[in-house]
C-alpha cells in the first residue's frame, strides 16, 4: 500500500520528467539545469560590482566542443538549488566521454595537457607573486568552448571504411578524423584569432609592468604587426606564421621562454622550428638567425631603427628637393609667360626684333621656344620603339604593384581592405603581385639589354656620345643652378641642356635605385630560404631589406604620382598630356626649351628644321624686346616661400605615411548609450574569457537604454539584495517593465497587462518567449526582442500603459537634501519599493496575467501557470528546492 507522500513524489517526478523530455529532444540535460539557465537575463552583480552571467545558450552550447559534457560533469560540486558558493571549475579531471575509451580503455582526461601547461611559461610557478599568478591564463582564458567544426583535412571515405571494418566501437569515425586533423595542425583555432588572443595580454602595458617585460619582450606584439606575416593574416590569409607557429613545440601548451633548452625558439632549436610544416622546408641553417620580430631595441635590432630613420630622412629630403624644384619652376613658367596652363590653347609669341649678326655667326633668338608653333602629338623623334614599350610595361607593372602591395603597407586602413576584397582576397592579390613582380623584373632586364646593345651599336658606328645618355655629368649641376636663376627671374634665358636634362637624370637614377632595392628585397620576402645563403650577415641584411621593400615602394609611389606625373603631364605648358610615352615623339617647343643642345644636333642631322631661319624670314612685331630682371630680394623671398612650403608638405607626407602605417584600426563606439549601459557592456566584454557557455548579447539592451529612466540608475539587472533569488528575479527584466511588479496601485483600481515597445525598432512576429518549439523544447526564434509586458490602467475609459521606461531629465545631486528628495519622488511617484504582486499571483491559472490573451502558446502557458513556475513554488518547495524559501521574495 503506497502512502500519500510516495504518491506525491511519483506525481512530481512524472511532471518533472515531462519537462526534461522536451529538452532531451534537443540535448541532454539530466539534472534539468536549463529549468532556470535558459533565460538570457539570469544575471546579477556580485559584491565587487562584477556582472555574473548564468545564462546558457542551449542551442549554441550543444554545437560546441563540449556538447557531450553534462553540466555536473564540470560543476561537480553543485548538489543543491540554489547553489550558494560554487567552486572554480577544474579542467584537470577525468571526463566521462565514452568515445575516447576506444583508444585507451579509460575515460578522457586533460591531466597530461595540464601537466604540460604547468611546465610552460604560462604555468603558475611557486616563486610567482600573487600579481603574476593572477595574470597567467587558465584554461578558459584561451578556450571558450568553440563551436565544433568538421576539419577540412579528413581521411578519405575509402580509408575511413577500411578502418571502421574492424574498429566498430561508437565514436571511432570522429576519433579518426580528429587524429588526422592533428597530424597537420597544432590547433583548430583560426590564425588571426590566435594572434588576437596572445595580444590581449602581450600588448597590455599594465601586463608588462607586472610581469617585468621590457625591451623586445614588451615589443613582441608591436614588432610582429610590422611583419608580412601579420599583414597577410589581417587580410584573411592563412598560409603564414602566427604566434603558435614558432613559439609552441609539437604540443600547443608547451610554450617555453627562449632561454629554456626545450623551447622551440631556443638558439639550438630554431632551425628545426623554421623547417617545421610548410614554413621554410629545405632552408639553410642561416635562416634561424633571421628574427620575425623587427625589433628596434638597442640590444636586439638597432639596425632596424637606424634604417627607419634613414628611410624617413631620404623620403623627406627627396620630396623636399622635388617639391622645391617643382614650385620654383611652376612659379617661373607662369611668371615668365613661357606657356599657358592648357598648352593646346597656347599661341606662339611674335618675334620682337631680328637678331643682328656680322655674317660669320649663326643668328640666335633668345627663348626660341616661345615663338615656335608645334604639333600637340609631337614633332621630333625622342625615344625608340624599345624605350616606348619599356615605359608602357613599366607603367602598367608599377600600377599593379601599387594596387596589390601598398594595401599591405597600410594594412590598418579601411580602404586597403576594400581594395584587397575588390581584387578577390589576399590570396589572389598575392599571386597577382608575384606575377607582376616577374613582369617588372623582366622589363628591367629588357631595358638593360636595349641599353647594352644600343650602346654597342653606336660605338661600332662611331656615333656614341655620353652627353646624350642618362649618365650624370658635372654640367647637370650647373644647369640646375642657372635654371633656378632663370625661374626666379635672375636670368633672361634658360641654360642650353642635353637630351636628358638634370630632372630626367635624377629620376632615372632614382628608378635604378628603386628597382634594385625592390627586386632584391622582394626576393628576400619570396625566397628567404635561398637568399639567406648568399646575403652577408643575413640577420641584419634580411631584416633591412624586408623593411626597405615597403618603405621604398611608398617613396616610389609618392615620387611618381606627385612629381613625375606633374612634371610630364600636369605642369603649366605640359597640361593635359604629352604623347611621348605613346609615340616616342616630343613637341617642338619642349625640345627647344629643355633640350636645346639635342635640338641643335637634330638640325645638323637633318631630323629637325632650323626654326630660327623660319622666324627671321617672317614679320617682326613691335613688342618690346627686353624683359626686366627681377631683384635679388624678390628672388630670395620667392625661393624662401617655396622652400618653406615644400618643407611643410614633405614633412607632413613623411609623418602621415608613418602614422597611417602604424595606427590601429578604427573601432566604432556608440556614444548615444547611457553611461550605465556602456559600463555594463564593458563588464560583459571583460567576462568573455571567464564564461564558458557561449552566451549571446542582449540585443534589446541598447534600444531600451535610451528609453528607460530606471536603467539609468538601477541597470538592467537591478535586483541584488536577496542573495538566493536576485538572479532569478533579474531574468524577469527580459519580459517585463519595472512597473509590472513595482506599481503603486490605488484601492479599487483595475489593472491589466499588455505588450509595449517604445523603441525605434518595429520588428515583425510575436514577442520572444511566447512560443515553444516542440522539436527542441526551446523558445522559438523571433526578431521581436524589444516588446515587454507592462501594466495598463483604465484612465477616463481608456487603457493606457504605465511605463517605467519614460525618460525623465533630472539632475541627481550627491547627498540627500530637499531638492534631491524632490527629484527622487518625481522619479518614483508611480512605483512601490516592494513588489505589489507575489510570484504566484501571476504564475497561476487564475492569475492577474492572462497569458493566452497575450499570445502565449499552450505549451508556454502550461509552463508559466503550472509546471515551470507555479509547480515549482507549490510542489517543489519541500522536495526539489529545500533551501530556496528560507528568504521570502
Amino acid at each position: 500500500m503506497l502512502n500519500k507522500k510516495t504518491i506525491w513524489i511519483c506525481i512530481i517526478t512524472c511532471l518533472l520528467g515531462l519537462h526534461i523530455c522536451s529538452t532531451l529532444l534537443f540535448a541532454s540535460d539530466p539534472q534539468n539545469c536549463l529549468f532556470c539557465h535558459k533565460y538570457r537575463r539570469l544575471r546579477v552583480y556580485d559584491d565587487e560590482g562584477t556582472l555574473q552571467n548564468y545564462y546558457v545558450d542551449t542551442e549554441v552550447f550543444h554545437q560546441s566542443i563540449h556538447r557531450d559534457v553534462t553540466c555536473v560533469g564540470c560543476h561537480s560540486d553543485i548538489t543543491k538549488v540554489p547553489h550558494g558558493e560554487t567552486e572554480k571549475v577544474n579542467c584537470n579531471k577525468t571526463c566521462h566521454i565514452d568515445k575516447f575509451k576506444n583508444m585507451t580503455g579509460q575515460n578522457f582526461s586533460h591531466q597530461a595537457v595540464a601537466a604540460n601547461l604547468q611546465k610552460s611559461i604560462h604555468g603558475v610557478k611557486p616563486d610567482d607573486s600573487p600579481e603574476k599568478a593572477a595574470l597567467k591564463p587558465d584554461c578558459k582564458y584561451c578556450h571558450l568552448n568553440d563551436l565544433y567544426v568538421l576539419p577540412e583535412e579528413v581521411p578519405s571515405e575509402k580509408v575511413l571504411k577500411r578502418c571502421l571494418n574492424c574498429h566498430t566501437e561508437k565514436g571511432m569515425e570522429s576519433v579518426f578524423m580528429h587524429i588526422s586533423h592533428r597530424f597537420k595542425h597544432k590547433t583548430s583555432r583560426p590564425a588571426m584569432e590566435i594572434v588576437e588572443l596572445c595580444a590581449s595580454c602581450h600588448a597590455d602595458k599594465d601586463f608588462h609592468n607586472v610581469m617585468g617585460f621590457t625591451g623586445p619582450q614588451a615589443e613582441a606584439v608591436e614588432t610582429y604587426k610590422e611583419t608580412i606575416h601579420y599583414r597577410i593574416l589581417q587580410f584573411g590569409g592563412d598560409d603564414t606564421a602566427h604566434c603558435i607557429s614558432c613559439h609552441a613545440s609539437e604540443s600547443i601548451h608547451d610554450i617555453r621562454p627562449p632561454q629554456d633548452p626545450q623551447s622551440s625558439i631556443h638558439p639550438d632549436n630554431r632551425y628545426q622550428t623554421c623547417q617545421t610544416g610548410e614554413c621554410h622546408p629545405g632552408a639553410s641553417p642561416k635562416i634561424s638567425a633571421v628574427d620575425s620580430h623587427l625589433s628596434k631595441h638597442k640590444d636586439k635590432g638597432p639596425e632596424i631603427r637606424v634604417v627607419e630613420i634613414i628611410m624617413e630622412a631620404v623620403m623627406f629630403i627627396t620630396l623636399f628637393f622635388l617639391f622645391t624644384l617643382m614650385g620654383v619652376e611652376t612659379y617661373g613658367r607662369l611668371r615668365n609667360k613661357d606657356a599657358r596652363f592648357f598648352r593646346w590653347l597656347r599661341k606662339p609669341q611674335p618675334l620682337a626684333q631680328k637678331p643682328q649678326t656680322d655674317g660669320t655667326a649663326k643668328p640666335t633668338i633668345p627663348n626660341l621656344h616661345r615663338h615656335v608653333t608645334f604639333n600637340p602629338k609631337g614633332d621630333y623623334p625622342r625615344y625608340s620603339i624599345h624605350i616606348v614599350l619599356n615605359h608602357i610595361i613599366m607603367a602598367l607593372a608599377f600600377t599593379v604593384a601599387v594596387a596589390t602591395g601598398l594595401p599591405l603597407f597600410f594594412h590598418n586602413a579601411e580602404l586597403s581592405h576594400k581594395v584587397i576584397d575588390l581584387m578577390g582576397g589576399i590570396d589572389v592579390t598575392r599571386k597577382i603581385h608575384r606575377i607582376n613582380a616577374i613582369i617588372f623584373t623582366l622589363d628591367c632586364a629588357y631595358h638593360i639589354i636595349v641599353l647594352i646593345f644600343g650602346s654597342l651599336k653606336r660605338l661600332a658606328n662611331g656615333t656614341f656620345d655620353i652627353r646624350r645618355t642618362q649618365f650624370p655629368l658635372l654640367r647637370d649641376v650647373k644647369d640646375l643652378y642657372f635654371d633656378l636663376r632663370y625661374f626666379l627671374g635672375l636670368e633672361r634665358t634658360r641654360p642650353k641642356m642635353e637630351k636628358f636634362m638634370y630632372k630626367q637624370k635624377v629620376h632615372y637614377l632614382a628608378m635604378i635605385w628603386g628597382c634594385s632595392v625592390l627586386t632584391l628585397s622582394g626576393c628576400c620576402l619570396l625566397f628567404p630560404e635561398f637568399m639567406v645563403q648568399y646575403l652577408p650577415f643575413p640577420k641584419i641584411s634580411v631584416n633591412i631589406l624586408r623593411l626597405m621593400h615597403a618603405e621604398e615602394s611608398v617613396l616610389a609611389f609618392l615620387v611618381i604620382t606627385l612629381w613625375h606625373m606633374y612634371n610630364v603631364h600636369m605642369a603649366p605648358g605640359r597640361f593635359p598630356v604629352q604623347w611621348t610615352f605613346w609615340n616616342g615623339m616630343i613637341n617642338k617647343d619642349h625640345q627647344i626649351e629643355e633640350h636645346f643642345l639635342e635640338y641643335e644636333r637634330q638640325v645638323k642631322e637633318g631630323v629637325a628644321d632650323p626654326e630660327e631661319e623660319k622666324l627671321l624670314r617672317g614679320p617682326v612685331s613691335a613688342v618690346p624686346a627686353s624683359q626686366k630682371k627681377r631683384s635679388i630680394l624678390e628672388a630670395v623671398i620667392v625661393f624662401a616661400v617655396v622652400m618653406l612650403t615644400s618643407a611643410s608638405v614633405s614633412g607632413y607626407l613623411t609623418f602621415k605615411v608613418q602614422f597611417e602605417r602604424k595606427k590601429e584600426p578604427a573601432t566604432e563606439k556608440n556614444l548615444t548609450l547611457s553611461y550605465q549601459t556602456l559600463r555594463i557592456k564593458d563588464q560583459e566584454r571583460q567576462q568573455k574569457h571567464k564564461h564558458f557557455h557561449l552566451t549571446t548579447e542582449d540585443i534589446n539592451l541598447e534600444a531600451w537604454a535610451e528609453k528607460s529612466s530606471c536603467i539609468t540608475c538601477h541597470s538592467p539587472y537591478p535586483h541584488g539584495k536577496k542573495s538566493k533569488a536576485k538572479a532569478l528575479m533579474n531574468l524577469h527584466t527580459e519580459f517585463l517593465t519595472c512597473h509590472s511588479c513595482h506599481l503603486k496601485v490605488e484601492e479599487g483600481q483595475k489593472i491589466k497587462f499588455g505588450w509595449v515597445n517604445p523603441t525605434k525598432f518595429k520588428p515583425q512576429g510575436k514577442p520572444y518567449g511566447t512560443e515553444i518549439d516542440p522539436a527542441t523544447g526551446l523558445f522559438v526564434q523571433t526578431d521581436d526582442h524589444y516588446s515587454k509586458l507592462t501594466p495598463f490602467k483604465n484612465i477616463n475609459g481608456q487603457w493606457q500603459p504605465l511605463l517605467s521606461e519614460e525618460p525623465v531629465e533630472v539632475d541627481i545631486k550627491v547627498g540627500i537634501d530637499h531638492e534631491y528628495m524632490q527629484q527622487w519622488h518625481k522619479l518614483h511617484k508611480t512605483t512601490e519599493m516592494e513588489a505589489f504582486v507575489r510570484c504566484t499571483q501571476c504564475h497561476a491559472p487564475d492569475g492577474i496575467i492572462d497569458f493566452r490573451e497575450l499570445g502565449f502558446d499552450d505549451t508556454r502557458v502550461n509552463q508559466l501557470e503550472k509546471l515551470e513556475v507555479s509547480g515549482m513554488f507549490s510542489n517543489y518547495e519541500t522536495f526539489y528546492f529545500p533551501e530556496f524559501f528560507n528568504e521570502k521574495f
